[in-house]
């Protein structure tokens, strides 16, 4: 996802360095601007080493649901072999509590897909209190009559 055509290599979550191919890269930032996601400037304070950075809103008939971010890394060097690594894309979300809009910050990375990311968040929007009291554990960053 949006990987330089340069990039050989990629250091997955376990520290392990694999070819590209091995791991099935096939995410591209087209896959993204079709899926809905708008392309933003890293925030050269805040992000560094990011090299894109797409979002996407979720909403339903009650208003904006949560965002998701994804953030593509600038390639590096290894300082000793010379070899170009890049590390995978990485997914933030930001969902609310029911109970107070209480943020809570989620971080996807090493080896999620954008489909498992928007299924599994999906999944965690949509659950329900456990104890029993029917009530939705989370909120919506903003309903449309809060607007």
């Amino acid at each position: 996802m949006g990987i330089n055509a340069q990039t050989v290599y990629i250091m997955n979550g376990n520290g392990k360095v694999q070819h590209l191919e091995e791991i099935g890269v096939d995410m591209e930032v087209n896959e993204l601007l079709e899926k809905g996601y708008k392309e933003y400037s890293p925030n050269a304070e805040f992000e560094a080493g990011v090299n894109r950075v797409f979002q996407k809103r979720f909403d339903d008939d009650f208003g904006k649901r949560y965002f998701i971010t994804v953030r593509t890394f600038k390639p590096w060097t290894h300082p000793y072999t010379h070899e170009e690594f890049t590390s995978e894309p990485e997914f933030d979300i930001q969902l609310y509590s029911s109970d107070g809009h209480k943020p809570l910050n989620l971080k996807f990375f090493s080896g999620w897909s954008i489909d498992e990311v928007e299924n599994y968040v999906l999944k965690i929007f949509n659950l329900h209190d456990l104890e029993g009291k029917h009530a939705r554990m989370f909120d919506w960053y903003e309903t449309w009559e809060e607007r």
